[in-house]
């Protein structure tokens, strides 16, 4: 069986400072749901307190729902209660992005639905065919993108775009297996609260979830000796022939387990891996992965709690490193942008950071997405 290998889309960006704040955690922000975090720390035994008490991870809480119907968002009450007074994060699941219908509510308030050529007709409302270009052969859909602007002030009952919406949703009764979280407004003028949300599905409190984590300590472990650099501009392709790549690799090795001897000889296998050169052995690695639904925002807050103790006083780590996965068959990646791919539904990002305010940022999405 011909399988050829899947075409992946990487950028590679520098930051250092202010940059980190203006420019990196906006990227971070707008990546809008993510379910999985991974921290990497050399030379400790411990995730250090500071971070776990500025944001603990362990607090997000989201909902899993099975067959919920789409119409469901756009109801008066829901929309005053959820929507209109703080924010809420959806994605389907169990969806497949290039074949099936899937969807996702942006805490913009967007909702936006990815619908194959005979879903969209029978909804009745307009939208646009997906620039992206499907393999006929192994999946032969169109794919139709619509967007409905559920905080819009012009998005409420009586009005006629409204009410063709909301009876088009009710008509085709289109449902999807859901995971969600909300939160109130930063003003303050939220005052539902998950429990709320939960009553409104009518759901037990049981039916809602916190993000677990699980940590390993590994002793005496090879870890490449790596530098910060900045290419001229600040951003460029992957670099394939540099110290950046092959410390990235090794962080992809690591965090998947894979065996890491240094020996020159590999027992006669083909296919072997070996810690880039140069090399030195840390004592103690910490590797703490979090798996649950994470908002933008959260992580945003999270990230930057990193680079606080990374640079106070303190801290010995020389760097860390911060991976985070996103749904591969989300219908959006980075702020409103559609996410695309043939078969590859990549959509991670890795923070590098160092002492002194230095930071790589590495993004890996599907080959035809454009970043942001």
């Amino acid at each position: 069986m011909d399988l050829p290998c899947p075409k992946v889309n990487v950028v590679f960006e520098t930051f250092s400072g202010c940059d980190f704040s203006a420019r990196c955690l906006k990227k971070v922000r707008e990546h809008h749901v993510s379910h999985s975090v991974e921290l990497l720390i050399p030379g400790i035994t411990e995730i250090p307190n500071r971070i776990e008490s500025d944001v603990k991870l362990t607090d997000e809480q989201f909902v899993y729902v099975k067959d919920l119907p789409v119409a469901m968002f756009v109801e008066s009450k829901f929309l005053d209660k959820f929507i209109r007074s703080g924010s809420i994060s959806a994605v389907s699941m169990d969806t497949v992005w290039q074949c099936t219908d899937c969807m996702a509510i942006l805490p913009t308030g967007e909702l936006v639905l990815s619908l194959v050529k005979s879903t969209y007709e029978r909804l009745g409302i307009v939208g646009k065919q997906t620039r992206l270009v499907i393999n006929k052969k192994s999946c032969p859909k169109l794919k139709w993108l619509v967007r409905i602007d559920l905080k819009s002030p012009l998005f409420v009952p009586g009005k006629s775009h409204f009410d063709r919406i909301a009876s088009s949703l009710a008509n085709l009764d289109l449902r999807f297996d859901v995971v969600m979280t909300w939160r109130p407004s930063a003003d303050g003028s939220g005052t539902a609260s998950l429990s709320s949300l939960l009553d409104y599905l009518g759901l037990p409190k049981r039916a809602s979830y916190r993000a677990r984590v699980s940590t390993t300590i590994q002793r005496n472990v090879h870890v490449p000796i790596v530098s910060w650099s900045q290419p001229e501009g600040g951003v460029s392709p992957e670099p394939q022939n540099s110290g950046r790549q092959p410390f990235l690799e090794w962080v992809a090795a690591f965090r998947s387990g894979v065996e890491r001897p240094l020996e020159a000889a590999h027992g006669g296998y083909l296919s072997s891996y070996t810690v880039p050169q140069p090399c030195r052995t840390v004592a103690s690695l910490v590797h703490s992965r979090w798996l649950g639904l994470f908002p933008g925002h959260s992580l945003g807050r999270f990230l930057a709690s990193c680079s606080h103790w990374l640079n106070s006083s303190e801290c010995l780590a020389p760097w860390l490193v911060v991976t985070v996965h996103g749904f591969p068959d989300t219908p959006i990646v980075y702020g409103n942008k559609e996410h695309g791919s043939d078969w590859f539904g990549g959509n991670f990002y890795s923070v590098v950071m160092f002492r002194g305010e230095c930071y790589w940022m590495q993004n890996c999405l599907g080959d035809m997405d454009v970043f942001p």
